[in-house]
């Protein structure tokens, strides 16, 4: 993953147009997306190791060092003694079994900190030097607003497994993913606007179908979330029959809609899944069809690839019952597969905007043309 974000930004950066500024601030972007990238992958081990309920307050200040000496750890395991998940599943743990898990969840909240960090000073910075466009400042002030909102989504969702059920809530999961998927992409979107992108032509419908198929993507991966919330991954784990029918019972007792049933929820996530295969390959078919433009053809079948790898390696994850390796890598490959889509929609977008511009300045110059005529009464 970090070797694909990597090889693509150089191949940008190095790009003739790109100015010595332009090349700070994209630096500065990919190392935001990066970070974002880890901070998925360590949520996801959090989450898998069982380690996210371990810290069962939020101080986003004094929170940031870990405790000290062994009264330090016994005060925190004491906290830890009168959560639900101790009392329910964690019962048999000591103390050093607790620090395992305790460090992890540390960890993945001082990357979250650390990433915050990374994010804030250089844009200070650029702004400071006068080195962002007005436009970028919006979309990133946004991003930072996001992001301070992600730290307390986090507590949130943590909070919901702290109460009676020792299990967070799989809303709040896909809340705190889906944030985290909305941050990438706005930093993605900026990265790719701040280099001087190629404006690929094609028509709206395209442009149409491929941000409905972005919305099919982003509507999976919160179907992911909700099944990894509701562990609906240790079940019914056969393809493509779900005990031996295509439609699991549940659907028969507790009706197609119900988002809390692991098995209905895991139904979806298949359905949609072949759903947003369908309108890629449907997408890269018009895209040759058409005869359009073949960087635009090239990316198709980028997104196309990577979608069907996905696809694989969520049913290996399923038949294996969910193995920690290949679910992590099942929920950055989501992220690289939502990357693709965003980068066939930007240069579609980026055409069909400056087309809708000068369209209107060429409207715009014939009216005032219009008004200047000679014998026009409205002088």
């Amino acid at each position: 993953m970090f070797i694909i974000i990597q090889k693509f930004a150089r191949s940008f950066m190095n790009h003739p147009q790109v100015t010595q500024i332009n090349k700070y601030v994209m630096l500065w972007l990919v190392i935001c997306l990066l970070m974002v990238i880890l901070m998925v992958g360590i949520g996801g081990y959090t989450r898998l190791s069982g380690s996210g309920l371990s810290i069962t307050e939020w101080k986003p200040v004094s929170g940031i060092t870990p405790p000290f000496g062994e009264s330090g750890w016994l005060d925190e395991f004491s906290k830890y003694k009168n959560s639900p998940e101790f009392k329910k599943v964690n019962f048999d743990f000591t103390l050093s079994d607790f620090k395992q898990i305790y460090l992890v969840e540390y960890f993945h909240r001082l990357v979250g900190r650390l990433t915050g960090f990374i994010f804030i000073i250089p844009f200070l910075f650029f702004i400071w030097r006068k080195m962002l466009k007005p436009k970028h400042i919006y979309l990133l002030s946004t991003i930072f607003l996001l992001s301070a909102l992600q730290g307390a989504c986090g507590w949130y969702m943590v909070k919901s497994g702290l109460a009676s059920n020792p299990h967070v809530s799989h809303f709040r999961l896909a809340l705190h993913l889906g944030l985290a998927l909305l941050i990438f992409s706005m930093l993605l979107w900026c990265f790719l606007s701040y280099k001087n992108s190629p404006q690929i032509s094609a028509p709206s419908s395209i442009l149409y179908l491929s941000l409905f198929t972005t919305f099919i993507l982003f509507t999976q991966i919160m179907l992911g979330a909700f099944v990894a919330g509701l562990k609906g991954g240790l079940i019914y784990n056969s393809f493509p029959l779900m005990n031996c029918s295509l439609i699991p019972d549940e659907v028969y007792f507790h009706g197609l809609f119900n988002l809390s049933s692991p098995a209905i929820v895991q139904f979806f996530h298949r359905v949609f899944g072949f759903i947003a295969l369908f309108l890629i390959l449907f997408l890269t078919f018009n895209i040759f069809h058409k005869k359009l433009d073949q960087r635009l053809g090239k990316r198709a079948i980028l997104l196309t690839i990577a979608c069907i790898a996905q696809i694989i390696l969520g049913i290996l994850t399923l038949i294996k019952i969910v193995p920690l390796e290949l679910a992590l890598l099942h929920q950055l490959l989501a992220f690289i597969v939502f990357s693709l889509a965003i980068y066939l929609v930007f240069p579609i977008y980026l055409a069909l905007c400056i087309k809708s511009q000068r369209k209107n300045h060429k409207e715009l110059g014939n009216n005032l043309i219009f008004s200047i005529m000679p014998g026009n009464k409205e002088l």
